[in-house]
């Protein structure tokens, strides 16, 4: 080199290589000279512009929830874009995937703390890594029912039986092995003032789930009564549904029946119950 200077870092070998790892940006001018064997000599000005490497510039991913859709974009400076995004080590939550475009984005079906470390490549093939840990929380272990439902009218030593209407349970607590319980417990039947003419008791009332009318996910869906012929009384609680050994993810909707024995000794009037769906 006969004039100027090179990037910091960066040196001319005698066979005019041009090696190492700048150290400093900018643009750096400077001449070069060959000389042959015989001592004829060139020159050549040139320069060398020196850029800022790609680097990631992202704060910590968000926490995500099983069940709930997800999705954040990584960031990165410096280099020359466009840049390229890839999982470089550890493992993404499952269900979320991240796109070249360094987006993180799906809906995660398992809790749990996610490290992974990621790579963001430019355009000159430089290229920058990051460790992330991504925690995914637990959904929630949901039970709906109708708000209200009601039993045809029934004269004293009859029987009035109907369908209560879907009941169903929503597992997104992202749970490895999956399992849950739904219970069902009743209050007395009463009208008036609750005296014994005015009560049917729980021993009048039976209960049975019926089989499953919908699921999701995988794994063993059991009902407390599939059919009226194992219909239970309801003085104590009772098992309405069950579900193990299954997915992250899940659920089970079913329509039980009540049936319910009216005494002979019953007076007339509206009768009135609470039925208690619960899950665990």
């Amino acid at each position: 080199m006969s004039t100027g200077s090179l990037p910091p870092g960066i040196s001319l070998s005698a066979y005019g290589t041009l090696t190492g790892t700048p150290t400093a940006t900018g643009t750096y001018s400077f001449t070069v000279k060959v000389t042959d064997a015989n001592g004829q000599t060139a020159t050549q000005a040139t320069s060398l512009t020196i850029k800022t490497g790609v680097s990631t510039t992202f704060a910590a991913p968000p926490a995500g929830q099983v069940g709930v859709a997800y999705t954040d974009t990584l960031t990165a400076a410096g280099g020359t874009a466009p840049y390229t995004w890839s999982v470089n080590s550890g493992s993404l939550p499952p269900g979320i995937s991240l796109s070249s475009a360094g987006v993180l984005a799906g809906t995660p079906t398992t809790a749990g703390s996610y490290p992974f470390a990621v790579n963001v490549i430019d355009q000159n093939k430089g290229i920058s890594t990051a460790s992330i840990t991504l925690v995914i929380g637990a959904g929630l272990l949901a039970i709906s029912v109708p708000s209200a439902a009601a039993l045809p009218s029934a004269s004293p030593g009859g029987t009035a039986s109907a369908q209560l209407g879907p009941v169903t349970v929503t597992d997104q607590r992202g749970m490895t092995g999956a399992s849950w319980t739904a219970t069902v417990t009743a209050t007395t039947f009463v009208t008036g003032g609750a005296s014994p003419a005015q009560t049917i008791p729980l021993a009048q009332v039976t209960y049975w789930s019926g089989p499953a009318t919908a699921t999701t996910g995988t794994g063993t869906f059991t009902p407390g009564q599939a059919s009226a012929s194992a219909a239970v009384n309801l003085t104590t609680p009772e098992t309405a549904f069950s579900f193990t050994g299954g997915s992250s993810i899940n659920s089970a909707s079913w329509n039980p029946t009540l049936s319910v024995s009216v005494p002979a000794a019953a007076v007339a009037g509206t009768y009135t119950a609470t039925i208690t769906h619960s899950v665990s």
